[in-house]
């Protein structure tokens, strides 16, 4: 640092836009929060309020837990959150004492080669990794031909997977699916 302060506009200038960074960060979270502790009617109001008018939280918080195994999903969650930082510092801290402290051939490129990786967000390499698992010779062909225009209605019941829950019950939505392939192979057509 300079040693040369700031006078009190710049400051409180610096503040208001760190507090506003803060809010736009953590709104959507705030929002995602209160909505959590709001009853179903009044989450699909057409009106929105931050705050919940009356309490539903004890009711989604108990559906959330009993309709789905929302515990076994965090314990997954928790597993591979935890191998995989294992790994990595088994893997990354011998690494980069290496490349830091020892001096040997080829030092400079590997650590280049690693800086060059670190700079690719993984988003733009994983459909090029979809690609080549999948497009090669005996891979699998998925495909769902659909018609966005059919219009049909949600109906818990009906739904195939473990839990009713859905935001769209009893709702009309467009787009209906038609034929579903897999590894080439018709499995679903609609009759």
């Amino acid at each position: 640092m300079s040693g040369v302060r700031l006078g009190l506009v710049p400051r409180v200038l610096r503040h208001l836009v760190l507090m506003t960074g803060t809010v736009a960060m953590l709104g959507p979270f705030v929002v995602m929060l209160m909505t959590s502790f709001k009853p179903k009617a009044e989450i699909f109001a057409p009106t929105f309020h931050l705050l919940p008018h009356s309490w539903g939280g004890t009711e989604n918080y108990a559906t959330a837990l009993t309709q789905v195994p929302l515990l076994h999903f965090l314990l997954n969650g928790a597993i591979v959150t935890a191998a995989i930082f294992l790994l990595q510092v088994l893997v990354n801290v011998p690494a980069a004492y290496a490349l830091a402290k020892r001096r040997f051939r080829g030092r400079d490129a590997m650590f280049a080669t690693v800086l060059v990786c670190l700079l690719i967000p993984y988003q733009a390499i994983a459909l090029p990794i979809y690609i080549l698992f999948f497009s090669t010779e005996g891979g699998r062909a998925d495909l769902v031909v659909w018609n966005p225009d059919e219009r049909f209605r949600v109906e818990p019941a009906a739904l195939r997977h473990r839990h009713a829950l859905t935001p769209y019950a009893g709702r009309d939505l467009y787009g209906v699916v038609q034929e579903t392939y897999v590894g080439g192979r018709c499995v679903f057509a609609r009759v």
